[in-house]
């Protein structure tokens, strides 16, 4: 089983380094992702379905319309069940 940090990290590099083959390994095919763009200079869908919709908006679409955007976490790591 995958852990939520592996997932992320497997979405960043997949993203920044243009691989939407890795996609699968961070999504699942029933996944869906919403997204809040707090800036006019990138345009995203607010909600996609399924992990194909989700590789091409991420990873295709994303590196044809921007160059060199990297993508960085902040703040702890997410926990496998519960922080405590």
């Amino acid at each position: 089983m995958t852990s939520l940090r592996q997932s992320i990290e497997t979405y960043i590099q997949a993203k920044d380094s243009n691989r939407p083959h890795l996609m699968a390994d961070a999504f699942t095919t029933d996944a869906e992702l919403a997204i809040e763009v707090k800036t006019g200079e990138i345009a995203f869908p607010g909600s996609t379905r399924g992990l194909a919709a989700i590789s091409t908006v991420l990873v295709s679409q994303f590196a044809q319309r921007y160059e060199n955007i990297d993508t960085l976490c902040m703040g702890a790591p997410p926990c496998r069940l519960a922080c405590v």
